[in-house]
């Protein structure tokens, strides 16, 4: 191991305490950090052409708060199990929610615009499908490096600019 590998886990344990149990506490300023992290890994990833569409989460930071979310959703359930109880009543703790609402969420999904372009501009109602569908799948893999977003706010609205001067208000 380098030492380069020492300092970043030396950074993720400071980040995050210690998954071996299951808890890992963020106060604050790393949960900020870590929305933030969030936030750039999708948008640097709508940038990036080069590769076939598929998400790899390699972020040490990233895995052990997904990791550490887990081990305390399996504790809980677990406990709730032994004492005979049933788990629709498990509440999920506030750590494992991102700082952002559904509403901003899903605009991450919807991301891939120019695919629903290419939709509206074919003539073949098969190559409409596809274009559609690979609009649809493409916005599913933001989802899998994300923590459940809050409840949607009362009279929230969304007003976004999108590739190809698109104004949504």
């Amino acid at each position: 191991m380098s030492r380069a590998d020492d300092a970043e886990d030396a950074e993720v344990d400071k980040i995050l305490d210690s998954v071996d149990g299951a808890e890992a506490k963020l106060d604050d300023s790393m949960r900020v950090e870590l929305n933030t992290l969030i936030l750039e890994t999708v948008s640097d990833d709508f940038l990036r052409t080069d590769r076939p569409s598929g998400h790899l989460t390699s972020d040490p930071i990233l895995l052990k708060y997904q990791r550490s979310v887990i081990f305390h959703m399996l504790k809980t359930a677990g406990k709730t199990l032994f004492q005979g109880k049933s788990l629709v009543n498990i509440s999920l703790p506030v750590r494992i929610f991102e700082a952002r609402s559904y509403l901003q969420r899903i605009t991450d999904a919807w991301g891939n615009q120019a695919e629903l372009f290419k939709a509206a501009e074919a003539q073949d109602p098969v190559e409409r499908l596809k274009h559609t569908a690979t609009f649809n799948i493409s916005g599913l893999r933001y989802c899998v490096l994300q923590a459940k977003p809050f409840n949607p706010i009362l009279g929230e609205t969304l007003q976004a600019t999108y590739p190809g001067g698109i104004n949504v208000q």
